[in-house]
C-alpha cells in the first residue's frame, strides 16, 4: 500500500544553501507553463535543441569569433606597414576586431542576465518565507490536500490548487493556490523524498530540474 500522509517542518533557513536549486526550479516552472501555453513555439525549439545538439553551435560560434578578431588585430597590424591602400586595411581590421568581439560576448551575456533574472526571484522568494529564530511552519500532504500549520493557525489547500511541483537534488518547489513555497528535503520528518516524489506525481504534475 502507497504511503498517503507526508510532513514537513520548516524553520530557520541558511539561504545561500537553496538559492541555486531555487533559482533552477524557479527556471524550470517557467518553462514547463510555457510549454503548456505555446506547444507549436516549443516544438520548432525542440527541433532547432536537437539539430544544435548534432551540430554544436558554441563551439563553431566562438570559433568564428576568434577567427574574425584575429584577421582584425591582422588587418590593423598589416595597415601599420605603408602599402597601397592603408585605410581600406585598417578599416577593414577595426570592423573584423569589434564583429568578433561582439560574437563572443553576445550570448554569454544574454545567458548571465537571464541567470540573474531567476537568481533574483529565487532570493525573494526565499526571504519572503523565512522563517524566525524559533519560528516553524509545519505542513502535512495528505489525501485531502496540503495543510499549513504555523502557530494557532491553520490553512488547507486542495490539489485541485495545485499549479506544479518542481523537484531538484535538495528541494521541491510547490507551486499552489497562486503561491510558491520551497521545501527542502531534509525537512521532511514524515516519509522518504522517494515515497513523496511519487505521491506529488499523482497529485500534480511533478517535474525535474
Amino acid at each position: 500500500m502507497e504511503k498517503e500522509r507526508f510532513s514537513f517542518c520548516i524553520g530557520k533557513r541558511q539561504e545561500e544553501d537553496y538559492l541555486e536549486e531555487t533559482a533552477r526550479a524557479l527556471e524550470k516552472r517557467t518553462e514547463m507553463l510555457s510549454r503548456s501555453k505555446c506547444p507549436g513555439m516549443w516544438k520548432v525549439t525542440d527541433a532547432a535543441s536537437r539539430y544544435a545538439g548534432k551540430h554544436p553551435q558554441k563551439p563553431r560560434r566562438r570559433t568564428r569569433g576568434w577567427v574574425f578578431l584575429a584577421a582584425g588585430l591582422l588587418f590593423i597590424l598589416t595597415a601599420l606597414i605603408p602599402p597601397e591602400r592603408i585605410w581600406i586595411m585598417f578599416w577593414a581590421g577595426v570592423i573584423s576586431a569589434v564583429w568578433g568581439i561582439a560574437v563572443l560576448c553576445a550570448k554569454t551575456d544574454a545567458q548571465s542576465r537571464m541567470g540573474r533574472q531567476f537568481r533574483d526571484a529565487a532570493q525573494t522568494l526565499l526571504r519572503n518565507t523565512a522563517q524566525k529564530e524559533g519560528e516553524s511552519v509545519e505542513l502535512l500532504f495528505d489525501a485531502g490536500g496540503m495543510t499549513m500549520k504555523a502557530d494557532d493557525d491553520a490553512q488547507q489547500v486542495a490539489y485541485s490548487a495545485f499549479e506544479c511541483a518542481v523537484e531538484t537534488e535538495h528541494l521541491y518547489l510547490i507551486c499552489a493556490d497562486q503561491r510558491a513555497l520551497v521545501l527542502a528535503k531534509s525537512e521532511m520528518t514524515d516519509g522518504t523524498p522517494q515515497e513523496f516524489s511519487a505521491f506529488l506525481a499523482g497529485k500534480t504534475a511533478l517535474y525535474p530540474a
